[in-house]
């Protein structure tokens, strides 16, 4: 492998069963359970000697909630210590999530039993060995304990500080920019007056199920101080500046469903409005086993899974957060004609028809701070990020995409032509030209 490393320091090897990929010995399990994944193809094939870490608690019992918990896929009839030891035989060195040493132990006892003692010796000695590696070269062992006091001065250095600042400035996206609403700032022009308005949100926590709800301005004012007048009546403002997250429609999973005789999935939807998935498949390629979750201690039935098809085709979903589509319905009406801008804060694509028309100017934030997205907005800084990700047409085209095929969506295509394609993204002169844009075949949607 090219690069200083040569290799990862560790790998993490996903939830997921790699479906029928295994033809050497016959099994779909989860991959921190393959030994075909692991074993055969990471350590084998490709010499891997790094840590390989499961991903968390998959060989937990379930809880009978929908937690991260229980996703111990094509393995569920083992016992705990059981996935325990069918992963360290894969060749797992480290289990996220598990805190308990009794179900280790119990695998190693099994291991010495059925290898030997030499054997099982050398094979928890590689575990060890490459799990102190990654200390050794991280310095964690020679100093263990840490200064708070210097690491708040080091990580809050100006320096860094600086760097982080700047690498959030670069990654903002400017996707729209109608008539040059944002350009250069003329601090000789004086400031104008910007209407950013106020939203109460309510957000409910996908696990424990609990709501918050918050009011405050969608962004902060704090930010604006040093290039605008901030005003709460948009007939005085110049332009308005909306805040929004993107739809955000929940897990796609629900326990009431499931209780109520479905098979507890709902699509999920990168849409503020209803959405119905009435182009989903029928049946989903992944589905669940359908088999008991049993308590290992109590031999107790926990959960009796009755999901083996997850398609949530024909369901109907709305997003929690559909008020702030609303808030720019009613802020673009209140504007009358003056400009608005949208700083959209996401983490993933989405559909944009019911966003960019209401929109003279976008801009798109990564988990950027307020500030640098003024920034840009201002004109202090000229934006400079491109699109990480496609941007779907519609939902349509979100369920008829290929999950193993890269870069398969129909883009969306904005009121001015442009595509929302990965890679895209604008400047002060218009789009920036990007080998990374122009180097591929793209797809156009209307």
């Amino acid at each position: 492998m090219e690069g200083s490393t040569k290799m990862a320091s560790a790998v993490m090897p996903y939830y997921t069963i790699s479906y029928n990929i295994d033809t050497e010995n016959g099994e779909n399990v989860g991959n921190g359970f393959s030994q075909y994944i692991i074993g055969d193809l990471l350590r084998d094939k490709y010499n891997f000697d790094g840590v390989v870490c499961t991903d968390w608690w998959i060989t937990a019992d379930s809880t009978g909630d929908w937690t991260f918990e229980g996703m111990c896929w094509g393995v569920e009839n083992l016992t705990v210590a059981e996935r325990h030891y069918k992963a360290l035989l894969a060749g797992v060195d480290q289990f996220g999530g598990n805190k308990e040493i009794a179900p280790i132990m119990e695998a190693y006892d099994r291991m010495v039993d059925e290898y030997g003692q030499t054997f099982t010796d050398e094979r928890f000695a590689d575990s060890a060995r490459r799990l102190l590696t990654n200390i050794f070269n991280t310095g964690l062992f020679e100093s263990p304990y840490l200064d708070p006091a210097e690491s708040a001065a080091t990580v809050g250095s100006s320096e860094y500080m600086e760097a982080g600042f700047d690498a959030q400035l670069k990654s903002i996206v400017m996707l729209k920019n109608k008539n040059n609403v944002i350009s250069q700032y003329d601090e000789s022009a004086g400031k104008l007056t910007v209407y950013v308005p106020e939203n109460t949100a309510v957000t409910k926590n996908r696990y424990s199920g609990e709501t918050t709800e918050t009011k405050a301005l969608t962004v902060s004012a704090e930010a604006f101080s040093k290039y605008y007048n901030i005003t709460d009546n948009p007939a005085e403002a110049d332009f308005a500046i909306v805040g929004m997250s993107e739809p955000d429609s929940g897990a796609g999973y629900s326990t009431e469903d499931l209780e109520a005789g479905g098979n507890g999935y709902f699509p999920i939807s990168l849409q503020y409005r209803e959405y119905t998935a009435a182009k989903a498949r029928e049946t989903a390629i992944a589905s669940d086993p359908g088999k008991e979750f049993i308590d290992s201690a109590t031999g107790e039935i926990l959960y009796v899974d009755n999901a083996a098809n997850r398609s949530y085709k024909g369901k109907s979903v709305t997003t929690q957060n559909e008020d702030m589509l609303d808030l720019l319905e009613a802020v673009y009406a209140d504007m009358d004609g003056k400009p608005v801008v949208v700083y959209m804060k996401a983490s993933n694509p989405m559909v944009w028809s019911e966003v960019e028309p209401l929109a003279d100017a976008i801009v798109l934030g990564y988990s950027v701070q307020d500030q640098a997205a003024v920034e840009i907005i201002a004109g202090v800084i000229e934006p400079s990020g491109l699109l990480p990700m496609q941007q779907p047409a519609n939902m349509e085209t979100v369920e008829l995409q290929k999950e193993d095929v890269p870069q398969d969506m129909e883009c969306y295509v904005d009121a001015d032509g442009n595509v929302y394609n990965y890679a895209f993204g604008l400047n002060w002169s218009g789009q920036i030209k990007d080998t990374k844009e122009t180097s591929k075949v793209t797809k156009t949607g209307k």
